[in-house]
Formats: C-alpha cells, sequence, structure tokens
C-alpha cells in the first residue's frame, strides 16, 4: 500500500491499481510524484522503480510511471495473477472519502474487504496542571482545553486506586440463565481509547483529578511509555503525525476491547 499527497488530499494505492491503469489506458503513464516528499513505502516503490527492479515498468520523475515497450501482454498476464492473488487473500484496503469513485474502484478490484478511514484528530498532548487547592486547574481545564464538543472523561485518583481501575480487569459476568463466565471488564482509559478509536473525527480528553494522591507509575503500569510524544519530524520518521506515542506495547486485553484482535498493540496516540 503507498500513499500520495495532492495537495490536501491523500490517495492510499497499491501496485495493482498502477497495472490496471496502465493496461486500461494504451500509451499512458501514471503520476506517482508526491506534491511532498516521498517518506515510507512511497520512496521505497520510487527507488525500486528507478534502480528498475520491476521488469514490466519504465520510471522518471518526469514521465512517471509506463510499461516498457512490447511487454504489454507480459504484464497483462501478471497482473492477472496478482488480481487473483488479492482476490483469494485475506486483504484489507483503506479508501478515502476525498479519493473519486473511479480511484476507488482501482483500489478495491479483486478484494473482498475494504473500509473507509477518515483523517483523524492531531495534536494529542499531555498537560499536567499544578497548584494548591482552589488555584483553578479544574477551571483552566474546562475553559482553555475542553472545546464545546469535546468528550470528556473525568476520574480521580486516590491512594487505593490500582492499575486494575485504571484499565480494566476480569471480573464475573452472569448470564440470563445464571450461568458464570469472567470477562474483561474495561476502565475508563480503556474504554475513551475504545471511543476514540471508533470515532476519529472527534476530539476525546481524559482528566485525571489529584493524579498525585495515587501511584501513578503503578496505575497506568505499561501505559506509562504512551505519555511519550512525537514532538517533531524526523528524516527517518514513521509517518505518525507529531502527537503520537513514540512507543507502542501491546496489552491483550486492550487490544481484544478496541480491535477485537488479542495481536494487534495499543495504537499509538
Amino acid at each position: 500500500m503507498y500513499k500520495l499527497t495532492d495537495g490536501d488530499q491523500d490517495i492510499i494505492f497499491n501496485m495493482n491499481s498502477v497495472y490496471m491503469k496502465l493496461l486500461e489506458e494504451e500509451d499512458s503513464a501514471v503520476d506517482i510524484n508526491d506534491r511532498k516528499e516521498a517518506k515510507g513505502s512511497l520512496r521505497i516503490l520510487k527507488s525500486a522503480l528507478s534502480d528498475k527492479l520491476n521488469p514490466f515498468l519504465t520510471y522518471s520523475n518526469a514521465n512517471g510511471v509506463a510499461i516498457k515497450d512490447g511487454l504489454e501482454d507480459k504484464l497483462r498476464a501478471y497482473q492477472k495473477r496478482v488480481d487473483a492473488f488479492l482476490s483469494l487473500s485475506n486483504t484489507r484496503y483503506v479508501l478515502t472519502p476525498e479519493v473519486s469513485e473511479t480511484e476507488n474502484m482501482y483500489l478495491r478490484e479483486g478484494s473482498s474487504e475494504y473500509t473507509y478511514e477518515t483523517s483523524r484528530v492531531a495534536g494529542g498532548r499531555n498537560i499536567l496542571l499544578y497548584g494548591v487547592p482552589g488555584s483553578g486547574k479544574s477551571w483552566t481545564i474546562e475553559h482553555e482545553y475542553c472545546k464545546k464538543d469535546s468528550n470528556v472523561e473525568r476520574l480521580v485518583f486516590h491512594p487505593d486506586y490500582t492499575y486494575s481501575d485504571f484499565i480494566g480487569q476480569i471480573l464475573p459476568d452472569v448470564s440470563e440463565d445464571g450461568q458464570v463466565s469472567y470477562k474483561f471488564t474495561p476502565g475508563p482509559f480503556t474504554t475513551i481509547l475504545h471511543d476514540a478509536y471508533v470515532n476519529p473525527q472527534k476530539e476525546y480528553i481524559l482528566i485525571i483529578e489529584e493524579i498525585n494522591r495515587g501511584n501513578a507509575p503503578a496505575i497506568f503500569g505499561e501505559v506509562f511509555q504512551l505519555l511519550d510524544r512525537k514532538v517533531e519530524i524526523k528524516d527517518d520518521d514513521d509517518e505518525f503525525p507529531i502527537g503520537t506515542s513514540e512507543y507502542g506495547i501491546t496489552n491483550k486485553n486492550i487490544a481484544l476491547e478496541v480491535y477485537g484482535d488479542a495481536k494487534k498493540a495499543i495504537p499509538q496516540g
């Protein structure tokens, strides 16, 4: 999967899309030049094409991607094999609503599963306010950091507050027929994380009152790693926006609650 930035629009595509476009329109070329500096997988794609590692395609910054002379039939046969592989594999395509329906058609051709991923709210921050009681900390949070449409979760740390209270814990669950089972019951952190993940264009704020009254390292546990946020774009950038976590962690119960998949790491941010 590759991401091309065209002005303010991000276009997600794969190589099969390029093959289809080239084969459907004779004597055509596909422009994969990003308006911004190419990063990540797009940079790798350009390097591979520039080094002539694709046996069917030629590439230059000026002319874009084109089929090598006399190789249309071979590329068509290869594209059919790629298309067959994608249709048989468990492939998930991410389509952006800004891309035209024609471009979306190229993206999802041969796939049985696809979703629309919209731009997420950027600029996550960790803010610590301190001062004597009555100095206006809560008022400042309410009036300067929380917007009218912000989704706010507020909790209070105290000496008996634990990791299980904050993240979640396994508790007994009694069904209607009286059968008892045990399942993970999410805490406020996991709950708001799930809500933020499934509602990418809404802002979610977790307010912790009296944070110094609880044992913060014990309450946060491995989640403490997520507080170290990305503040600048580096040369070997991971393409996550500023404000996301520098380090990802893996927590089976949180992953099941947010994704429904225990193998996925907790999202950065």
